[in-house]
């Protein structure tokens, strides 16, 4: 028997139990149909996107799982994803923004930023990863690994 997942974590064991118990009852033959009512196997697994800025490099997505990394490799261009005009724009604007955060003649220094700045920044950061989320859509995973996250 091939193990599956769901498109929803919250519902990921329930499913996973309705599809045991149905695949025991009908039989092997009755997975493939299953996948119409959002079950899949693992082999279909979601991209997962690694979201962070590395200053200079204009990129702040990058593959996190082999699926993602074969379809776009590790540096992933937002313009190549399936995503709105402005929102891939937007990525590339927080890219060249956070690039000002760094004394490129020394970077090791502090950076010229003060702490409205980085509000801002990580304001408009956070922003942008929901707006991702949302446009993406379940076969996407964004993990955040940007530290622009508002403390609460």
């Amino acid at each position: 028997m091939r193990s599956t997942t769901c498109y929803s974590d919250a519902r990921a064991n329930q499913t996973l139990d309705q599809t045991a118990a149905i695949v025991q009852r009908y039989g092997e033959s009755t997975r493939q149909p299953l996948i119409s009512f959002g079950v899949r196997p693992l082999e279909m697994s979601v991209y997962v996107l690694r979201f962070f800025f590395d200053p200079g490099s204009g990129i702040c997505l990058w593959a996190g799982n082999d699926a993602a990394r074969d379809k776009w490799d590790y540096p992933i261009d937002a313009q190549l994803l399936p995503i709105q005009e402005d929102t891939w724009r937007f990525a590339n604007q927080l890219c060249s923004w956070y690039d000002t955060s760094v004394n490129w003649a020394y970077p090791p220094d502090p950076s010229p930023w003060g702490a409205s700045e980085w509000t801002t920044f990580n304001t408009a950061a956070q922003g942008f990863l929901e707006s991702l989320r949302n446009e993406l859509g379940p076969d996407f995973e964004v993990v955040d690994e940007s530290r622009t996250a508002i403390a609460a």
